[in-house]
């Protein structure tokens, strides 16, 4: 990738988390989307867990599915897999 288009990259998730500070709910899905799937930063489902939370908390009811989707996910594998230990 150029750095033409690593330096866009960068300027659109600096505008992105700016927003989200702003309380936009729609930045904090879309930056919960990013790191969940990997595309343009590392893949972090902790953080995407809590950019999807912020949405919920802000009433964004797309946030609250996100945000539970993933905890299941996430959440959910790790208690199946404790319970199938016991």
């Amino acid at each position: 990738v150029s750095k033409v288009i690593q330096d866009e990259v960068q300027k659109t998730f600096d505008y992105l988390r700016m927003a989200a500070k702003l309380g936009f709910c729609a930045a904090h899905k879309i930056l919960g989307r990013e790191y969940e799937k990997g595309n343009f930063v590392e893949k972090n489902d902790s953080t995407a867990l809590d950019y999807y939370r912020q949405a919920f908390e802000l009433g964004d009811q797309a946030g609250r599915q996100l945000y539970l989707a993933l905890d299941e996910k996430l959440n959910g594998n790790r208690k199946r897999r404790q319970r199938a230990k016991k």
